[in-house]
């Protein structure tokens, strides 16, 4: 699936590089580091929709691939065809969100407040963190 990745990535960014640039070589450099690599960090160079198209088109070969990231210590693990579609990755104040879209909500093993949560609507969610996170 990396090999994939990296042809997919390097295709769509060689797109807008010339051959041979510093920009070009740089790119060449940053993708030989992330593919041995075991944890990686968002590299955000490709717009949503070119990332929803690649996992579409990884999906098609491959069905069942997994799609697993970590927001600071809270992981997520789903399937790939969930990315644009029930899960979503965004910016809000110079900060990762992330938003993902249930029909339920079910808990495993230990008990917890959160359980009994009557969830506030998304914009009053979104008010909040502005409010807490100022731009710097």
């Amino acid at each position: 699936m990396k090999n994939q990745v990296m042809e997919m990535v390097t295709e769509t960014i060689l797109e807008s590089l010339e051959d041979e640039s510093e920009e070009f070589k740089q790119f060449e450099q940053e993708m030989e580091v992330w593919s041995v690599s075991e944890k990686r960090e968002l590299k955000e160079q490709l717009e949503t929709h070119q990332i929803v198209e690649a996992t579409a088109s990884m999906v098609e070969i491959t069905p069942d691939l997994e799609l697993r990231m970590k927001l600071d210590h809270i992981g997520v693990n789903g399937m790939l065809s969930d990315f644009g579609e029930t899960v979503h990755v965004a910016k809000l104040n110079g900060k990762y969100v992330t938003i993902i879209e249930s029909d339920t909500i079910t808990f495993e093993k230990t008990a917890s407040p959160i359980e009994f949560l009557r969830p506030d609507e998304l914009d009053v969610v979104i008010e909040r963190i502005k409010g807490r996170n100022p731009v710097e």
